[in-house]
C-alpha cells in the first residue's frame, strides 16, 4: 500500500490514502499489542517504511480511535 501511495500525484486523493494507511497500522498495531498506541507512533513508523516520503508527523488530524 505504501509503494502504491508513493507513485500518486499530490493531492486530496493521495492525502485520503495515506492516511486510510496510517489507520489501517494503527488497527494492525492494535490487534498485536493490546495496549494503547499515539497516533505520532503510526506516523513515526509510516514515515520509516516510507524511506522518509510519507510524512504525517507534524499532522494535526487525528488517526481512528480503537474502539
Amino acid at each position: 500500500m505504501i509503494d502504491t501511495a508513493l507513485t500518486w500525484d499530490a493531492g486530496e486523493m493521495k492525502e485520503a490514502l495515506v492516511y486510510t494507511i496510517a489507520n489501517h497500522m494503527k488497527k494492525c498495531f492494535l490487534s498485536w499489542n493490546k495496549d494503547t498506541v499515539e497516533d505520532a507512533v503510526i506516523f513515526d513508523h509510516l514515515f520509516e517504511l516510507s524511506d522518509g516520503k510519507l510524512d504525517l508527523r507534524n499532522s494535526e488530524e487525528a488517526l481512528s480511535e480503537s474502539k
